[in-house]
């Protein structure tokens, strides 16, 4: 095979019809070949890897055979005459005696099983190309032989690559042939064919097929062979994917193609569609055009042909996968796979490796998770984010192939998988730097407009890391981006700078058709909307509002990881949460005992008072001092679920409330209000007060937050009207 190339591969396990022909007298072959059949190729085995031993090897050791010098190994000119004599069978008279119909038991072909199958095989390719010529001799494959380790399978393996180099019309379209003989693969030992065997057989067919994988087709036709051994190169083949199958049954005259099936080593192909398996079968009503937009053929072996009480249900053998693969989630395997899903539909190879090359180091950018109290934002909302957008946009793209606009597709998708990955970024994030012009933040190295700077060092404040993590992630992906952005085919600026925008969107609080103030209360303010949002390469307000659908989409239980997972966050957060408690006194009593804290502005003078009412189980109030330090009257989302919560769950009305008014006196003092008159030592007191109630806030605020996404088994996106009707 070295440097050459095929148009494909195909794999022909051997068996000995050959020798069945041989001895059937309808056949008449050749009159001359008697019964003692097994005694004339006795020791051919032996013969034949002594003249293949080429470089003094253990002959045992032997692999490739070499076919052309099978004659040599025979003292006795019956073996050799059977040969000469076969040659004059033309493949296409022993054809057409299959295609008689009403054809007489003695009028069988000639043709070995494995000739037979190649034949039609060919010859079907042929019509279904409507080829003029019946066959065309700008075919050119390789076939390989795997050879039982026989003196029976040895030999007919050899004749057959023989006569396939020389007769018509194999010889015009195969450009070579090879002869491997599986190791210990006998079958009158059985402890041989067990241990050593059927190993070898696994591992031969492997290097094989790896030699040859991505460079040409596959092909395995599994008409031949050993019966015991033959599942083995058949799952094989199905395992790495891409084999196709073809079969020949023993009288028939057509070829038999078999669909592939989704089994494989690692169960990627299943994860990237896991969550489409894991819905599909509970949906009435879909229907099978739609279903063919959402799964690959591979996939949909898996699902039930015929509908179900309206329903595709999972097939026996989907059944038994999804139980192997919910077993092993989490455990054995990685539940996620690669994250590459949506990505083959970047046409251009240099984007979508630059991608690729890129997320396998996103996989691993939460390790310093600021806010590990929340539920999951890491690696398996990424790959829920990704389903939910496949969900979506497949279907439509199928139908609408330029959706994005005209040669948009792959920047939009590389803008669009990558902001996936990089939203959340900012969870890892304590420290923000950047401009405030009239509209939106810049880059402090932005030299367009002069306009103020912004330093916000945030380090021990979970909430402010939680309020402006998109923030936080427009600034660091262009902060590490030489980092991020690492591939041989590199991410120009323009499409970076597309990426930050849309995190920095996808952010439910961030203005979509108006502009708003929501971050005025940290000193910035962006009023530039979605919809205004423009970019030469892609339609930004588009990508951002599919974002912010999956991203919103992404409320299902799976997101709280488990049961047993929440116990344990809920066990650490009551241990952080008691520690808390006892530090946030210790630093109040230092206010107490110190006089210079006396110069504390108005505000956290207040926080003290109520600090100190709220540890002592004191019932705070809604009064108007509270509403004059908290400006709560001017946040009607906040005085709605205070309402709520007062009605619902009476005994939580102080949590809100105090926890309102850390977050409020926590955002002035970030902001450096009224902190002129502290000194560099009291400061660092204040900060460690306020980070510690922060955090004491945050950690209480969990268990809500965890029941509002552990509602839901699972989401999946699907059109509600006909394509046409949704386009318009």
């Amino acid at each position: 095979m070295k440097g050459n190339n095929f148009k494909r591969t195909i794999f022909v396990p051997v068996g000995t019809s050959l020798i069945g022909k041989a001895e059937d007298p309808r056949c008449r072959i050749y009159s001359e070949w008697s019964d003692n059949l097994i005694e004339e190729l006795s020791g051919f085995r032996d013969e034949i890897k002594k003249v293949s031993n080429n470089d003094d090897q253990d002959s045992e050791l032997v692999r490739e055979i070499s076919y052309k010098k099978w004659k040599s190994c025979f003292r006795n000119e019956h073996a050799i005459n059977f040969f000469d004599e076969y040659t004059k069978v033309k493949p296409i008279d022993e054809i057409a005696k299959r295609k008689k119909k009403g054809v007489l038991k003695h009028e069988c072909d000639r043709l070995s099983a494995e000739l037979a199958s190649l034949y039609l095989f060919y010859e079907e390719e042929m019509k279904q190309k409507n080829d003029t010529e019946a066959m065309s001799t700008d075919l050119n494959d390789e076939i390989i032989l795997l050879a039982s380790d026989t003196d029976h399978g040895l030999y007919c393996a050899c004749f057959l690559a023989e006569y396939l180099t020389q007769q018509e019309p194999y010889k015009d379209l195969i450009g070579e042939v090879h002869v491997e003989r599986i190791i210990g693969l006998v079958g009158d030992d059985s402890d041989t064919f067990g241990k050593q065997g059927l190993d070898n057989l696994i591992n031969q067919t492997t290097e094989l097929i790896q030699e040859r994988q991505g460079k040409w087709s596959l092909y395995l036709n599994v008409t031949g062979g050993y019966k015991g051994a033959l599942p083995y190169p058949v799952l094989l083949g199905l395992a790495f994917g891409g084999m196709n199958l073809f079969y020949l049954f023993e009288h028939s005259d057509k070829i038999i193609k078999p669909p592939n099936l989704p089994v494989g080593f690692d169960l990627l192909t299943w994860r990237n569609y896991r969550a489409f398996l894991r819905s599909i079968p509970h949906i009435e009503g879909l229907e099978e055009g739609v279903l063919k937009t959402l799964i690959p053929d591979t996939m949909r072996m898996l699902l039930e042909r015929e509908k179900v009480n309206n329903k595709f249900p999972l097939t026996a053998l989907g059944k038994v996968l999804y139980d192997q693969y919910e077993g092993e989630r989490g455990k054995e395997i990685s539940e996620y796979g690669r994250g590459y899903l949506l990505t083959d539909e970047i046409k251009d190879p240099k984007k979508r490796q630059a991608l690729r090359d890129c997320i396998d180091r996103w996989q691993h950018l939460w390790l310093g998770d600021l806010i590990p109290e929340t539920v999951e934002h890491a690696r398996g909302h990424a790959q829920r984010d990704l389903e939910l957008l496949a969900q979506i946009i497949c279907p439509i793209l199928n139908n609408e192939p330029d959706f994005f606009g005209k040669d948009k597709t792959d920047d939009s998708l590389l803008i669009l998988l990558s902001s996936i990955w990089l939203h959340d970024l900012g969870h890892s994030g304590d420290h923000l730097m950047c401009k405030q012009d009239e509209m939106t933040i810049r880059d402090i190295s932005d030299k367009e407009v002069e306009c103020e700077e912004i330093e916000r060092d945030i380090k021990g404040f979970p909430s402010l890391v939680r309020d402006i993590h998109h923030i936080l992630s427009w600034y660091l992906i262009e902060k590490d981006k030489d980092e991020l952005f690492q591939s041989k085919h590199k991410f120009d600026d323009d499409l970076i700078k597309a990426i930050r925008r849309i995190c920095l969107y996808h952010r439910g609080k961030m203005p979509v058709v108006e502009g708003h103030d929501s971050y005025k209360h940290i000193g910035i303010e962006i009023k530039e909307p979605l919809e205004k949002l423009t970019s030469k390469k892609v339609n930004l307000p588009l990508l951002g509002a599919l974002l912010r659908i999956v991203d919103e989409g992404d409320v299902q239980e799976e997101r709280t990881i488990s049961k047993e997972y929440e116990a344990m966050r809920t066990l650490q957060n009551e241990r952080e949460i008691e520690k808390l408690e006892k530090e946030e006194k210790k630093y109040r009593d230092k206010f107490l005992k110190n006089s210079s804290f006396s110069q504390l502005p108005d505000y956290l003078n207040y926080l003290k008072e109520i600090s100190s009412q709220y540890f002592n189980e004191d019932a705070l109030k809604l009064d108007d001092e509270y509403k004059k330090f908290t400006n709560i009257n001017a946040d009607k989302k906040k005085m709605k679920e205070l309402e709520r919560i007062k009605k619902e769950n009476p005994d939580r009305c102080n949590y809100a409330l105090f926890g309102y008014l850390v977050e409020k006196c926590v955002q002035s003092y970030i902001c450096g209000k009224n902190l002129e008159d502290i000194d560099a030592k009291d400061g660092i007191i204040l900060r460690n007060w306020l980070s510690t109630l922060d955090q004491y806030v945050f950690k209480k605020s969990t268990d809500p937050h965890f029941k509002k996404h552990g509602g839901i088994s699972a989401v999946m996106y699907l059109l509600d009207k006909p394509i046409e009707e949704n386009v318009k």
